[in-house]
């Protein structure tokens, strides 16, 4: 493993998009659920699911970490930009409901 995987920042080029973006559904969602829209809710209670996108739910960490390593390494050893692909095109959180693995009890 090269000296620079566990340090200089890759991990965190890896991560923090994608982390902050999630961490900004907790906003998306309260904003949802805080103030709802009753009479919308009654000709469609699905508004009020919680959301499920594909892009956090569907994710497989392993794989994704193995795939991105070198480009992050590569953008901190080149002192480049480095965008996830495991991220919204737009970077930004919307609520959806794509994913479509049932959830288990």
């Amino acid at each position: 493993m090269s000296p620079i995987a566990g340090q200089g920042g890759v991990v965190e080029r890896i991560r923090y998009q994608r982390t902050s973006i999630i961490q900004d559904s907790g906003n998306a969602i309260y904003n949802q659920m805080r103030d709802p829209d009753w009479e919308a809710i009654e000709k469609n209670p699905s508004i009020m699911k919680f959301p499920r996108p594909e892009w956090i739910f569907g994710y497989d960490v392993k794989r994704d970490v193995y795939e991105q390593f070198p480009a992050a390494m590569g953008a901190v050893r080149d002192n480049t930009a480095y965008r996830p692909r495991n991220i919204p095109l737009d970077s930004k959180y919307q609520v959806v409901h794509d994913f479509k693995k049932p959830v288990e009890a």
